[in-house]
């Protein structure tokens, strides 16, 4: 595999686990049926924080994945596979 053909598909996996988080979040928050806004807050990131990550405009670092965890109080690996 070309080294063109590498990146791609690197791009590509991070497209999908960015999708994959941004959803997830989502469907948790809506489940517990609070705000973008007011979940930002909790987890002490700035108003919109929430609304950018939905949007896929980033991916959380490590600390604010876990502070989503812990907000949502599920495992990482409870988040990744959906269990709740």
């Amino acid at each position: 595999m070309s080294m063109k053909n590498d990146k791609k598909l690197q791009n590509e996996s991070c497209a999908e686990f960015l999708e994959f988080v941004s959803n997830r979040v989502k469907e948790l928050r809506m489940s517990k049926n609070v705000s973008a806004r007011k979940m930002s807050l909790l987890i002490g990131q700035h108003c919109g924080y929430i609304t950018k990550l939905e949007t896929q405009k980033f991916s959380p670092s490590v600390i604010c994945f876990l502070k989503i965890c812990n907000y949502f109080e599920i495992s990482p690996e409870e988040f990744f596979n959906g269990c709740t």
